[in-house]
């Protein structure tokens, strides 16, 4: 049990703002949860469900006394359970699935990934890597005793949960909104009193949005806010400095391994910046190639796979293609395949357009993530298919299963244009896409299936 012990100590000075207006120490909240005890043993996976902000948190810590794992994000359906597990939904303490014997090395927590294909994967976190990534994020932004945050995005997914806990370990006073309201977040922005904001670039552009014509600061404001879990275009950070008086501080992770860059400054748009202390730079030493980092302790890796060795040793493969300048900084230049993240899901477009080709009718087929017309922070998945038309609603509803949660836009073509090699012309689809999206909302199109 020394594990939640340290990791309690390490943030017990911190105090959670209640929806109550009151304040409480993360000290007492796990105090309080010693007489809140549950059927699960240690090692036993617990699914947080109907739960989010304070809940979700005490939540968390009544499981971690107990030993038990607590799993953030996720259904209980989820995942390659190991043999050696049971599982429970925190809401009924109803037991899903059981197990004969007791994991003996149990993570931390795990969460849900962004997805992928099928459904998300389930990536455990030690004690040791939620510590050091807590201690990452006071070193790079600055977080300080006294401070006042405000925690916009979900603390079910990792990069909310782990900045969380750097204010916490800094002693910083955290509101956490169980649940988005745009209006409250702009409110939240021209809080004088609102020294940190932690947001996802989604929600930055719904609170421009929101703040609509309300007057700006008149001089540029001190408050940090820091979007993670999805690009920054230059042109979200643009507006955003206009609507609320600041830049977006940017971050970068994965559910894995936490976050692993962060910078309290503007960068340019996919430019990382430097890694957080004690984050090594293993690839590309110059030039471009893979983002490979030693994050100098173990990476727990993903719930019921084996570890590789290199997770043993620290070392994560990103996947992504990155370059690095000649300050020593990192910009990042797409994915090393087909993977793409579309609003914070992975999503393997090679697989999509494998399972259209499939189909019958559909002669060649390609999935692409495309910048929304205005609102590039948002990325929308079309599935472009050498098809007759009218076939998309049927193609739709078959691709969507891979999909999972990201909607898909079908646009069907008598031939999809090609590069003098005989290769889909990716360029001239976006350049199609375009052209034809941006004539009417993109909600309306989803999964109906359009032709250019």
């Amino acid at each position: 049990m020394s594990g939640p012990h340290q990791l309690v100590a390490a943030i017990a000075a911190g105090r959670l703002l209640l929806p109550s207006g009151d304040e409480t120490s993360i000290a007492k909240m796990w105090d309080d949860t010693a007489a809140d005890s549950g059927p699960w043993r240690p090692g036993d996976r617990v699914v947080i469900d109907q739960a989010g902000g304070a809940a979700l948190l005490g939540a968390t810590l009544a499981l971690w006394r107990s030993g038990a794992v607590p799993v953030l994000g996720a259904g209980a359906e989820v995942g390659d359970w190991p043999a050696d597990v049971a599982v429970w939904r925190w809401s009924d303490r109803a037991q899903l699935r059981r197990a004969s014997s007791v994991d003996p090395s149990p993570p931390a927590l795990i969460h849900a990934s962004s997805g992928s294909t099928g459904p998300p994967k389930l990536a455990r976190r030690s004690f040791e890597s939620l510590r050091v990534e807590a201690r990452r994020y006071v070193a790079c932004y600055g977080f300080a005793a006294g401070q006042r945050g405000c925690v916009a995005a979900p603390i079910d997914h990792s990069f909310a949960f782990g900045a969380m806990l750097g204010l916490l370990a800094a002693g910083a006073s955290v509101g956490l909104l169980p649940s988005l309201h745009p209006r409250a977040l702009a409110r939240a922005l021209r809080d004088d009193d609102t020294d940190i904001v932690i947001l996802t670039p989604a929600m930055a552009r719904l609170a421009i949005e929101a703040a609509g014509r309300a007057a700006a600061p008149a001089t540029p404001t001190s408050r940090l806010v820091i979007a993670g879990a999805g690009a920054v275009p230059d042109a979200l950070d643009a507006d955003f400095r206009s609507a609320f008086g600041c830049g977006l501080a940017r971050n970068y992770g994965c559910s894995e391994t936490g976050a692993t860059f962060g910078s309290r400054m503007s960068l340019p748009e996919f430019c990382l910046g430097f890694a957080f202390d004690g984050v090594t730079i293993v690839s590309p030493q110059s030039g471009t190639g893979e983002l490979v980092l030693d994050l100098g302790h173990a990476i727990a890796g993903i719930e019921g796979q084996p570890r590789a060795r290199e997770l043993r040793n620290g070392i994560w493969r990103s996947g992504d293609f990155a370059f690095r300048t000649t300050d020593g900084s990192v910009a990042l230049r797409g994915r090393i395949d087909d993977r793409v993240k579309i609003n914070g899901h992975l999503i393997d477009c090679g697989q999509l357009a494998a399972r259209a080709r499939t189909i019958a009718g559909v002669v060649d087929a390609v999935a692409l993530a495309q910048p929304r017309p205005g609102r590039a922070e948002i990325q929308d998945l079309i599935l472009f298919c050498e098809a007759a038309d009218g076939s998309g609603p049927q193609i739709a509803a078959a691709v969507a299963p891979i999909a999972g949660a990201v909607p898909v836009v079908v646009l069907t073509l008598p031939e999809l244009p090609r590069t003098p090699a005989g290769k889909p012309d990716h360029d001239g689809l976006r350049r199609l896409a375009r052209a034809r999206l941006g004539r009417r909302p993109i909600a309306a199109r989803r999964l109906q299936g359009q032709s250019p």
